[in-house]
């Protein structure tokens, strides 16, 4: 299993560690170098503890605050002052698809400049443009303010979430890292908008939820601000605390930084001890803090580019059913069953609750050897695809068939997409992966939320709501199977492996495969990743 073999590859850092200079390879490392080992077996040593836990705290408060965006504007659009600034439900699409949109251009950027500056500023870019523009959104007086303050906190929410999974990926040794990753956004999302859910109820006794007239009803504005606090706690845990990635230290050349990181990382976690060599670690042949220039370049060549390529599309794939549901069941429940505002938050928490059920099922197949990020993708298609097909055959019936079927939904569409955190971050070097990340998860968005909103929106006014529904679930049933097709026959499995730190000439260019680039001298200089 990974965790053995995870265990038995810290064991043997260890061991290596305590004889010096006996297994250097002396054409790559300096003198005096010869007895360090890499970051990851460093990180290996220090274990998991409080470091780790505090770590995975701050990062998940950053993802609860993107996980309230991710519904708020829709779940608050009834409420709006929608008469007063002359908007109908098209305008709903449009202010989603300005959030998305700027979630794009945000992680687009973000990424390219998070492997250049750090994860840990990058933090602090995010905190610094999401916290003004969530205040702003609150008080808007005008439909085009809030649209751009929108538009603005969508940045923001591009830059933090592909820097948090990347921050925190780097900092977990390597038997724990599969589950953690996986878990940070399913339980940050899942958190954040039951939380802002639970806020738009609490306002709602203060306000009213009816009769609210053209001038709207006020709660929808406290629901807008939500996110301020979870993301307030989130980048003080961080400023405090946490150290830069030692990883993304020492891939910039800069060992003398990451080798304190590692030592505060064991600190914490009262391993210092178990260090080898007191935490001293190999310098990165290729490292020293390339130009942002050819690191793009680099993303776009062979082999990252087919890795890059392979991260948009299956990640785009398994975006459409799920942001899709996401975007329809608020408007289902309003238009087909015309529900009040308190009881369709009520039956919202369920259905986006479901997410943490298919995410639990995926831990018991993800860090399987023999399943592995793969496999458990390709089995959660499948059964989405007949899931589909039972919910485009039910969406005309009572209101608890439809509701049941979109709950079921959820569970097995959120499980793929949270695993591509962890497969997306294992395929990429230390020195493309905020950025690699980033574009990958743009995509997502892109047609999950900018362009998917507006269409369906168009279908629902144009067919109604039943047919639109149908028409929509037969489509992602064809992206389930292309990606069932795509990751059974494309790409190579990461489980229980080294993460890469930098790009080598010996890359293999010829497929998929990414050959690991180890930090440290102690193991073989390159280690095939094995199908």
């Amino acid at each position: 299993c990974p965790g053995r073999e995870g265990r038995e590859r810290t064991a043997r850092a260890a061991a290596k560690g305590e004889r010096k200079g006996t297994m250097a390879k002396k054409d790559e490392a300096k003198a005096g170098d010869e007895d360090f080992i890499g970051v990851e077996d460093q990180i290996d040593l220090a274990g998991w503890g409080a470091f780790q836990t505090l770590a995975y705290v701050a990062c998940y408060f950053f993802v609860v605050s993107d996980g309230m965006e991710l519904i708020v504007t829709n779940v608050t659009f009834r409420a709006m002052p929608i008469q007063e600034w002359g908007m109908d439900d098209s305008n709903r699409g449009y202010l989603i698809s300005a959030s998305f949109l700027g979630f794009v251009v945000g992680g687009l950027v973000g990424g390219f400049i998070g492997d250049q500056v750090g994860r840990r500023t990058m933090l602090f870019v995010h905190t610094a443009i999401f916290l003004p523009f969530t205040v702003v959104s609150g008080l808007s007086q005008s439909y085009q303010t809030l649209m751009v303050s929108r538009l603005f906190v969508g940045l923001s929410m591009g830059i933090v979430l592909p820097t948090a999974v990347s921050y925190f990926s780097e900092l977990c040794p390597t038997i724990f890292r599969g589950r953690a990753v996986v878990s940070l956004p399913m339980i940050g999302f899942t958190s954040g908008e039951v939380i802002v859910l639970l806020v738009g109820l609490g306002a709602m006794r203060v306000y009213g939820e009816t009769d609210c007239g053209g001038d709207g009803c006020d709660w929808w504005r406290w629901m807008m601000v939500a996110g301020f606090v979870p993301d307030l706690i989130a980048v003080s845990l961080v400023y405090f605390f946490m150290p830069e990635s030692p990883r993304f230290l020492l891939a910039q050349g800069r060992r003398e930084e990451a080798e304190k990181a590692v030592r505060r990382i064991a600190e914490f976690n009262g391993t210092v001890g178990k260090l080898a060599e007191g935490g001293r670690l190999s310098p990165v042949r290729g490292g020293g803090g390339e130009e942002p220039a050819k690191l793009f370049k680099e993303l776009l060549e062979a082999p990252l580019r087919d890795n890059l390529v392979l991260i948009i599309v299956v990640w785009g794939l398994l975006a459409l059913p799920l942001f899709g549901m996401g975007y329809l069941f608020p408007i289902m429940l309003e238009k087909q069953f015309d529900v009040s505002p308190s009881r369709q938050f009520l039956l919202m928490i369920p259905f986006v609750a479901a997410e943490t059920i298919g995410v639990a099922m995926a831990f018991f197949f993800i860090d399987d050897i023999n399943v592995g990020r793969k496999r458990t993708i390709a089995a959660f298609e499948v059964v989405c695809v007949v899931l589909l097909a039972f919910g485009a055959y039910v969406s005309d019936w009572d209101l608890p068939w439809v509701v049941a079927s979109y709950i079921v939904l959820k569970v097995v569409t959120a499980a793929p997409y949270n695993i591509m955190y962890t497969w997306a971050a294992e395929l990429l070097p230390t020195t493309h992966r905020n950025q690699g990340i980033s574009i990958g998860n743009a995509s997502t968005k892109l047609i999950g939320g900018v362009c998917l909103p507006v269409l369906l929106t168009a279908l629902v006014m144009v067919n109604g709501m039943v047919a639109a529904s149908r028409m929509t679930f037969v489509g992602y049933a064809l992206a389930c199977v292309m990606t069932t097709a795509i990751v059974l026959n494309v790409g190579r499995e990461t489980v229980g492996r080294v993460m890469v730190d930098v790009v080598d000439e010996s890359l293999d260019d010829s497929s998929l495969l990414l050959t690991r680039r180890s930090s440290g001298g102690h193991r073989d200089e390159y280690q095939p990743i094995q199908p």
